[in-house]
């Protein structure tokens, strides 16, 4: 609690945005209904899909302007209100987390200097094993991910019916172990959109 009360108001703008332009309204055909729920200017939905940082922008994202009209309009709460209230758009945004969960190479950049003459964005082979299994065996929808979760807690759950009756009561720390573990992986799945929308879900999502 400590760390987020001295997180920086910029960082805290800058999650705001991706939240909404990146989040909310990001796979939604009518943006502008979507905003108006949430009390905010429909004129907004211009912004759907676009980021804080890129190059040349429709609005100063920084600006009082912005303060005033855009960013005091809604926060996690309002955001996790809109999420439960429209099931369809939470789904897509879970699909989207969970296809990142287990990428723990960022997508967006590449790690050649510019004087190597390779295309924008391209990445070495070289000692990737790990990363790259990872990325490509792993369940790669909310559903999967649900169906493997269920499938490792009933494994553990069938061994603490043993542990119980045979009275070992410290082997059924295991499966409190497993509940807690994939207990924080779902929540940092949610959380991650509801907070920051679809950007940066490899950096956010690196220890799941």
């Amino acid at each position: 609690m400590l760390m987020y009360a001295f997180i920086p108001e910029t960082f805290v703008t800058i999650n705001q945005y991706q939240t909404m332009t990146r989040g909310v309204i990001l796979n939604t055909e009518e943006p502008e209904k979507d905003l108006k729920d949430m009390g905010i200017n429909e004129q907004f939905a211009l912004l759907k899909g676009t980021t804080y940082f890129q190059k040349y922008k429709m609005v100063e994202t920084d600006s009082p302007f912005m303060e005033e009209n855009f960013y005091r309009h809604f926060g996690f709460v309002p955001v996790l209100q809109f999420y439960i209230s429209h099931p369809n758009t939470l789904l897509q945004m879970l699909n989207l987390s969970a296809e990142h969960a287990f990428t723990i190479r960022p997508l967006e950049m590449g790690n050649y200097e510019k004087s190597a003459g390779k295309p924008f964005g391209a990445k070495t082979g070289f000692f990737t094993l790990y990363s790259t299994v990872k990325h490509n065996a792993s369940p790669s929808s909310f559903g999967m991910i649900v169906l493997f979760a269920l499938a490792v807690i009933l494994g553990y759950s069938r061994g603490s019916i043993q542990k119980w009756r045979l009275g070992d009561f410290r082997g059924l720390v295991r499966l409190d172990l497993v509940l807690i573990l994939v207990g924080t992986s779902f929540a940092v799945l949610f959380t991650t959109i509801v907070g920051d929308g679809e950007a940066d879900l490899a950096k956010h999502e690196i220890f799941i």
